[in-house]
């Protein structure tokens, strides 16, 4: 760990086995914080939260509105999804007093110019798993030399469901790539997803099912599983703030030859702030229904205080009974995989299927 003021050269390194451990040790804690802004504004508010939004008035727009099939399907990905992203901009990112000003090392204004600078870069079509990991040198399972990453490896299984889920779906509505073409409603939803939205790399006019399947399949990725890993693994990780602090008080102490004692780290991880993100870390790390393994059983859905979506989303899951049973068949696979990899490796549930929600509801 290098400590590196911004704009200077240089900067002090520390590294295990030195003879100030607990500086070592404040170093590290002060690298969590910082990758955990980075975490929670770009990663979690930004790629997941507001990379949605756009795509859910989109769908409702273009595709709900008009009755088109792809409307009905994408809807349960959306659900509540622009209701907690609206109480977000209202509490955490507000303009007056936002929470996030006294709670984040990087404040409301720099966290906010985080998410702004990181979507200079961004690429709807190059956001999906497979593209994610490529982009970071990782390939599929076996191809990388990298053994037991999960997020991967069970990622990928999800992935492939969703895919197949998807490609069902495009299946059922488009026997040809012409067919895929000539769908105006369809064409004029890529239209407002590329231009009015804005959503950079959607493409604005769609050629073939493939392309149309992996579109579909980067959404629902992206609403379920992208952001069931950011947000429910935040318990684990941030309850106990000196692990994975949100702000910091005070800076590395300055070099003079001693150690530092423990009382100095906490005084610095621990501090009224980490009250709210032990309480918020626990509040937003239970699933919320339904999940991933619930939708591919149609049957057993319930949106609560949404009985009339409910029953309309039954009933297309019954007119399109093959798609379901598809991705129910490919999830029962993966949880099998995941429960067996669990036997042998250290568990790791997130991305089990009744542990991933269907959509970005809280």
């Amino acid at each position: 760990y290098q400590r590196r003021v911004h704009g200077e050269e240089g900067g002090h390194i520390y590294q295990p086995g030195s003879k100030f451990p607990n500086r070592y040790l404040l170093a590290k804690v002060h690298f969590a914080c910082a990758d955990n802004q980075y975490h929670q504004f770009v990663l979690h508010l930004g790629f997941a939260h507001l990379a949605t939004a756009p795509l859910a008035i989109a769908s409702h727009n273009a595709l709900e509105r008009t009755g088109h099939p792809l409307g009905a399907f994408l809807k349960p990905h959306f659900r509540d999804t622009l209701g907690i992203n609206y109480l977000a901009l209202q509490t955490l990112v507000a303009k007056d007093k936002p929470i996030t000003d006294t709670t984040f090392s990087a404040g409301t204004e720099q966290g906010v110019k985080m998410v702004d600078h990181a979507f200079k870069e961004y690429n709807f079509m190059a956001s999906g798993l497979e593209e994610e990991l490529k982009r970071r040198g990782f390939g599929r399972p076996g191809t990388d030399g990298l053994k037991a990453y999960r997020y991967r490896d069970d990622g990928f299984l999800i992935w492939d469901a969703l895919t197949a889920y998807c490609g069902a779906m495009v299946d059922e509505l488009y026997p040809t790539d012409e067919d895929v073409r000539n769908d105006e409603v369809l064409q004029s939803w890529a239209t407002e997803c590329a231009s009015k939205a804005k959503i950079k790399g959607f493409p604005a006019t769609l050629d073939s099912k493939k392309q149309l399947t992996t579109c579909l399949t980067t959404i629902i990725w992206t609403a379920s599983a992208l952001h069931s890993v950011l947000n429910y693994t935040q318990y684990p990780f941030c309850a106990t703030p000196i692990n994975r602090p949100a702000a910091m008080k005070g800076k590395m102490p300055e070099e003079n030859g001693k150690d530092i004692d423990m009382d100095h780290i906490y005084h610095q991880a621990q501090h009224q702030a980490t009250f709210f993100q032990m309480a918020l870390s626990w509040l937003l790390s239970t699933p919320e229904p339904p999940t991933l393994d619930v939708i591919a059983r149609p049957d057993s859905v319930v949106m609560a205080g949404q009985e009339e979506e409910t029953a309309a989303f039954k009933s297309f899951a019954a007119e399109h009974r093959r798609v379901y049973d598809t991705l129910k068949a490919q999830l029962d696979e993966a949880k099998k995989t995941i429960e067996e990899r669990n036997k042998t490796k250290p568990v790791y549930n997130v991305l089990l299927p009744s542990q991933v929600a269907a959509s970005i509801n809280i």
